[in-house]
């Protein structure tokens, strides 16, 4: 792919990880939100590495939008997000579709939040821990069910 199409491709799914950040799941946290399965479609088209770079970008926009309730901890959790997104991309690479899933809701409903019960309290990873694995649920269902649309009309696939 040229350079020129995988900027557009990722223009594209950050914005279309903003619309899914304006979609958000009611709870404590106001940047919980489904900005991540543009991300995880995104490996099909770009690769793990730039869907990775996407994710972390939807995360930065859901923050922002929700009034950065976690402050300049959104730092880490989209570092996070971005290392999250670029396994799940490799693992998808390698054919493990189910496996990527589970592994991206796991990661990000107990694992992401993981920093913060040592950070900031238990108390508020217990309360993420719910609304995180929900939300993220719904972004892999999201995925799931579109990968194999969009497959169908990729040329050269990523995934298989």
């Amino acid at each position: 792919m040229g350079v020129t199409r995988n900027w557009t491709l990722a223009a594209l799914f950050i914005a279309l990880c903003g619309i899914g950040a304006l979609l958000k799941i009611p709870g404590p946290f106001s940047s919980v939100a489904l900005d991540l399965a543009p991300a995880l479609i995104s490996t099909l088209f770009l690769g793990p590495v730039w869907a990775g770079v996407i994710a972390a970008f939807g995360h930065l926009i859901s923050a922002f939008t929700g009034g950065l309730p976690l402050g300049p901890f959104h730092a880490i959790v989209a570092l996070e997000m971005l290392i999250i997104v670029l396994v799940f991309g490799l693992m998808m690479k390698r054919g493990w579709r189910s496996a990527g899933f589970l592994f991206v809701t796991l990661a990000t409903g107990l694992l992401a939040p993981l920093p913060f019960y040592f950070l900031i309290s238990p108390a508020l990873y217990l309360t993420l821990v719910p609304i995180l694995l929900v939300a993220t649920a719904i972004n892999c269902a999201v995925a799931w069910i579109a990968v194999p649309f969009l497959k169908r009309i990729k040329p050269r696939e990523v995934i298989r």
